[in-house]
C-alpha cells in the first residue's frame, strides 16, 4: 500500500493537470516537504475549490482516502462534492456560469 507522502503526491500531480496554479501547488509541496500534511491538504483543496476548478470522481477518492489517513472528518472536505463533474451533477461552477448566462439573457427578452 502506498503511504501517505506517495497518495499526496498523486493528489498533487492530479490538481496540476485540473488546472490548479503553480504557486497554490508549490504551497502544498513546501508543506508536504516538511510533513505538515494536514496543512498541504487544507491548502490543495481550498484553493481548488476557491478557483472554481472542476474534479472528477476519482480526485475525490483520493481526497477522502487522504482525509482517512490524517483522520479528518468528512465535513471538512465535504463541499468539493459540488466540482465534481459527472452525468448526474453539475459542478457548481458550472451551474453559477449557467446562472449568469440565464440572467443576461433576461434582459433580451424584455425588449
Amino acid at each position: 500500500m502506498k503511504n501517505l507522502k506517495h497518495v499526496f503526491n498523486d493528489l498533487i500531480d492530479a490538481a496540476k493537470l485540473f488546472g490548479l496554479c503553480e504557486i497554490e501547488i508549490k504551497k502544498a509541496q513546501d508543506f508536504l516537504e516538511y510533513n505538515e500534511f494536514e496543512l498541504a491538504f487544507d491548502i490543495l483543496i481550498t484553493q481548488m475549490y476557491e478557483y472554481d476548478i472542476e474534479i472528477n470522481d476519482d480526485f475525490y477518492t483520493t481526497i477522502h482516502l487522504i482525509a482517512g489517513m490524517l483522520k479528518l472528518s468528512e465535513n471538512d472536505y465535504i463541499f468539493m462534492k459540488e466540482l465534481i463533474r459527472n452525468d448526474d451533477n453539475l459542478p457548481m461552477p458550472l451551474v453559477k456560469e449557467l446562472g449568469y448566462i440565464l440572467n443576461s439573457l433576461k434582459q433580451y427578452k424584455k425588449e
